[in-house]
């Protein structure tokens, strides 16, 4: 029955541990794209604070300006921007705010506009994404619980059976002690037995030998 109820124990343990991995797998894969488009998200961000906007500004040292430029374009391909609209925005950031003519402020506009709609549709995605998530990091959670307590309960019942050993073999050394006790006892009270007798037999002889003789 021990053993039933430890193997039992040993099989829940597994089962919990295989059920948080799993769960803990699908949150990884689940929140991928989230993380992914929390990411993107923040990319843009920063392009837009730290370069875009010193560009458009004219505050971008001059020697930054061209490598600015550049990542700006990077970050427009990244986001899937229309080719024709990246190549037109060089040109457009180039130039000192008060050297742009219309079409440079068009483009720039325009370019704004798509960071606008990339940064809603950022956000839109990843609140969408909220529920399911906290759903994932719930399972996870639950998961993780039911494996502490299947580990705690193995380790209970392991440090149960140690004691159990222990106290068992305490009392089967005790027992042995006790009948190596009795046994010393009984051979004891033979050898007194066996004094005695010889006592006896001493008396008897001198009452018939040298007491009778004397009498």
């Amino acid at each position: 029955s021990d053993v039933c109820s430890s193997d039992l124990r040993i099989l829940a343990r597994v089962a919990a541990k295989e059920a948080l991995a799993l769960a803990e797998q699908k949150q990884a894969t689940g929140n991928a794209s989230l993380v992914a488009t929390e990411e993107k998200k923040q990319r843009l961000e920063s392009g837009m604070e730290t370069i875009y906007s010193p560009l458009k500004n004219g505050e971008l040292p001059a020697g930054e300006v061209p490598d600015g430029i550049k990542n700006i374009g990077k970050l427009g391909k990244e986001l899937g921007l229309d080719a024709s609209l990246l190549q037109t925005v060089p040109g457009a950031l180039a130039k000192a705010p008060s050297n742009r003519g219309s079409f440079d402020n068009v483009v720039m506009s325009q370019i704004e506009a798509e960071f606008q709609k990339c940064l809603a549709t950022f956000t839109d995605d990843l609140a969408n994404g909220e529920p399911a998530k906290r759903d994932r990091a719930a399972k996870v959670e639950a998961t993780s619980s039911e494996h502490a307590q299947a580990l705690a309960a193995e380790e209970a019942a392991k440090t149960a059976k140690d004691a159990a050993c222990m106290a068992q073999k305490e009392a089967e050394t005790e027992h042995k002690a006790l009948l190596k006790s009795q046994q010393q006892g009984t051979r004891d009270m033979g050898n007194a037995s066996a004094g005695v007798d010889a006592a006896k037999g001493e008396v008897t002889a001198f009452d018939e030998g040298p007491l009778a003789a004397f009498k």
